[in-house]
C-alpha cells in the first residue's frame, strides 16, 4: 500500500531536537530566522511534523519584537497542522491573534478558520465567518479575496447537503467570474455530482487536464453507469504511484477508485481503494470529498468481501474455525482478503476469544509496516463501532500507543494506556514500564513517571549497559523539562548500580549538567572532573576533553577563575584544531572579565 507518511519515533525525534537545537541557536543569533523556518518546513514534509512543531515552540520569533517574521512562522505552523488533519490545533492558533496585525493577515486567518470549520463539518459557522469577511472588508480586499470566499460558501453548502443552495450560488459565481477558471470548473463539477447530475459533470470536465479534475471525471464516469475506462484507471494509478500528489488530491483519487470499484462490483478493489483513502482521511484538506471513505465504510466493505470469499468456498457462518484457516492461507497472496476476513471475524465471531484473536491478526497485518498505522488509527479511533476508548480491543490499543508515540501525540498515548494493566502478551514488562513513565513525564505527570523510573532502578541490583542507555533518555527529557533534582537523584541511583567505568563517567557527566542547571557550580565542576578522570585520571580522549571544558566553564561561573584557567590551558596543550584552539583562547581571555565583575552565584534546589 502506498501514499502513507512515516513519522520518526518520538524517542528519536527528541534526540534529533537536541542535535538540531545546537545548530539553530547560531542561526537565530545571526538573523537566520527564515533559514531555520525553511529547515523546519523540510522536517515537516519529511515525516516529522511533531519535531517541526516542537522546534517552532522553541524558536518562533515573538509577534511583539518581529511581527513580520512571526507571521511567516505562523502561516507555516498552521499549514503543518492542516496537512496533518489537526484542525483543532490550527483553529486554536488562529482564534486569538496578537493585536495590531495587518489586515491581510487577519483576513487570511479568518479564511483559514472558515476552511477548517468546513472540513470539520461546522459549515454554518464557516458561513458566518465568511459573511463577516464579505461585509467588513475593504473594496480592495473584496477584489482580491471575494472569489475564494464565495467558493468556500459553495463548499459549505455542499458539506451541509444543501445542493440547491450550492447550485444557485454556483450559477451566480459563473455569471460574475466567467467560464474559464479551472477552480470554477472543479467546483461546478462537484456541485453537479452532489446534485446527482454525473453526465453534466462529465461534460464540464471533458477537457480536464489536472489531477484533481481527472479524479472528479473518474467519479462522474462511474456514476453514469458506463464506468471508467481501463486507461483512466491506469492513469489514476500512475498519478498515485508518482508520489507527486498532495494528500488532498490523492485522497480524491482513492475516493474515485472506490466509487468505480463499487459500481463494477469489485469488492477487493473497493477495499484496497478505501484502505488508502481512509489512511489519508485526517490529512485531506478538502474534508470528506464526494465519496464516502470513512472508517465505517471500510468496516462495511471488509464485511462484504469477507462474506463473498466465504460464500465462494461454501464456508458456514458459525463455523469460524474454517474462516480463520482461509484468512491464514490468504495472508501472503491476497492480503486484502485476509484483512477483510479478520475484520469480519473481529465483529461477528461468536466467542470473545475468537474476536480478540481476529483483531490481533488484523492489527498485526496493519502494523507490519509503519505506513499502515494511520489506517489502524482510523479503523479503531475513527469508527462508530468503537464509541469510546474502552470499547477498542486491547490488542489494538497497545498498537495505537506506539502509533501515538510515533506521532508525538502524548495525550492520546496517555489516554490509550489508561486501564491497560501491564504490557501486551509476550512483551517485555520493563520496556512497557519505561514507556509508561516516559509518556507520563512528557504529559506533565512528572511525579507519577518519576516514581515508575525510581522503582525500576531500585529493583535492580546491577544495571546492564543497555538498560542504562534506555533509562538515560527518559532522564534527559526530565532535564529538558527542568526537573533537575529528580534527574540528578535517579542518575545517582544508577551510578551505584553500574560497574563499568565508562558508564560511570557518562552518568557523572549528566549529573554535572543537572547541578550546573541548578546553579551549584562547584558541585557541577566536581562531577564533570570525576567524569573526565574515568577510567584514567590523565585521560584526554574526546569525552574527557568535553567534560573538562564543561568543568572549566562552571568553575569560572563559581568565581574560581584560577582553576578554570588551569583546566583551559591543559586543554589548549592537547588541542590541535585551529577553531577549537581559538575558542579556548577566547575563554581564557574572558576569565579576566569574570575576575573583575565577580562570580555568578547560585544554589542547588
Amino acid at each position: 500500500m502506498k501514499h502513507r507518511t512515516v513519522s520518526l519515533p518520538l524517542v528519536a525525534a527528541c534526540l534529533v531536537i537536541g542535535l538540531v537545537v545546537s545548530g539553530t541557536r547560531a542561526a537565530m543569533a545571526t538573523g537566520g530566522s527564515d533559514a531555520l523556518l525553511s529547515e523546519i518546513s523540510l522536517l515537516a514534509k519529511g515525516g516529522t511534523p511533531g519535531l517541526a512543531i516542537a522546534l517552532m515552540d522553541r524558536h518562533q520569533p515573538s509577534a511583539e519584537e518581529d511581527p513580520q517574521a512571526w507571521m511567516r512562522w505562523e502561516r507555516e505552523r498552521v499549514y503543518i497542522h492542516q496537512t496533518q488533519g489537526d484542525w483543532e490545533s490550527a483553529l486554536g492558533r488562529l482564534r486569538v491573534l496578537p493585536a495590531g496585525l495587518p489586515a491581510d493577515f487577519v483576513r487570511w486567518a479568518w479564511t483559514t478558520m472558515a476552511a477548517a470549520d468546513i472540513a470539520q463539518g461546522r459549515s454554518e459557522r464557516a458561513r458566518r465567518r465568511l459573511a463577516k469577511l464579505i461585509w467588513t472588508s475593504s473594496a480592495q480586499a473584496l477584489v482580491q479575496d471575494l472569489p475564494e470566499w464565495r467558493r468556500l460558501v459553495i463548499r459549505a453548502y455542499l458539506r451541509e447537503g444543501r445542493v440547491g443552495d450550492a447550485h444557485g450560488a454556483m450559477l451566480r459565481y459563473q455569471q460574475d467570474y466567467g467560464e474559464d477558471a479551472k477552480e470554477r470548473q472543479l467546483l461546478q463539477a462537484e456541485v453537479l455530482l452532489q446534485a446527482d447530475r454525473p453526465e453534466d459533470a462529465a461534460q464540464v470536465l471533458r477537457d480536464a487536464d489536472t489531477p484533481r479534475a481527472q479524479a472528479l471525471l473518474l467519479v462522474a464516469r462511474a456514476r453514469t453507469g458506463l464506468g471508467g475506462t481501463a486507461g483512466m484507471r491506469e492513469q489514476a494509478m500512475a498519478y498515485l504511484d508518482s508520489g507527486e500528489l498532495d494528500d488532498g488530491t490523492a485522497y480524491q483519487f482513492w475516493g474515485a477508485l472506490t466509487e468505480l470499484a463499487r459500481a463494477q462490483g469489485d469488492r477487493a478493489g473497493e477495499v484496497f481503494a478505501l484502505e488508502n483513502a481512509v489512511s489519508l482521511h485526517r490529512r485531506a484538506p478538502s474534508g470528506e470529498g464526494l465519496v464516502k471513505v470513512d472508517a465505517d465504510a471500510l468496516w462495511q466493505a471488509y464485511a462484504g468481501l469477507a462474506q463473498q470469499l466465504a460464500n465462494e468456498r461454501q464456508l458456514l457462518v458459525g463455523n469460524f474455525g474454517e474462516w480463520f484457516v482461509l484468512a491464514e492461507k490468504l495472508s501472503e497472496q491476497e492480503p486484502v482478503g485476509a484483512r477483510s476476513l479478520y475484520a469480519y471475524l473481529g465483529s461477528h465471531a461468536g466467542e470473545a476469544g475468537e474476536r480478540d484473536m481476529a483483531h490481533g491478526r488484523l492489527v498485526a497485518l496493519l502494523s507490519a509496516e509503519k505506513r499502515d498505522r494511520e489506517l489502524l488509527r482510523q479503523l479503531y479511533l475513527g469508527s462508530s463501532q468503537f464509541p469510546a476508548l474502552d470499547a477498542v480491543p486491547k490488542v489494538a490499543r497497545y498498537a495505537l500507543v506506539d502509533h501515538a508515540i510515533d506521532e508525538g501525540d502524548v495525550e492520546l498515548a496517555l489516554r490509550l494506556m489508561s486501564g491497560l494493566e501491564g504490557p501486551p502478551p509476550g512483551a517485555d514488562a520493563l520496556t512497557w514500564d519505561l514507556r509508561s513513565a516516559w509518556v507520563l513525564i512528557l504529559a506533565g505527570r512528572h511525579t507519577d513517571g518519576i516514581a515508575i523510573v525510581q522503582g525500576l532502578i531500585e529493583g535492580q541490583e546491577r544495571i546492564e549497559p543497555v538498560l542504562v542507555d534506555r533509562i538515560k533518555h527518559v532522564l534527559l527529557d526530565l532535564q529538558t523539562l527542568g526537573e533537575h533534582q529528580a534527574a540528578y537523584e535517579l542518575f545517582e541511583a544508577m551510578l551505584v548500580r553500574v560497574e563499568d567505568p565508562r558508564l560511570e563517567r557518562e552518568l557523572l557527566y549528566w549529573m554535572g549538567d543537572s547541578r550546573a542547571a541548578q546553579g551549584a557550580y562547584e558541585e557541577a565542576a566536581r562531577l564533570y572532573l570525576r567524569s573526565a578522570m574515568l577510567p584514567d585520571p590523565n585521560s584526554m580522549d574526546p569525552w574527557s576533553r568535553t567534560a573538562r571544558y564543561q568543568a572549566a566553564q562552571v568553575l569560572a561561573k563559581a568565581g574560581l577563575t584560577g582553576d578554570a584557567r588551569v583546566v583551559y590551558e591543559g586543554l589548549l596543550e592537547v588541542t590541535t584544531e585551529p577553531a577549537r584552539r581559538a575558542v579556548l583562547r577566547r575563554a581564557i581571555q574572558q576569565l579576566a572579565v569574570i575576575r573583575e565583575v565577580g562570580p555568578v552565584h547560585g544554589a542547588a534546589d
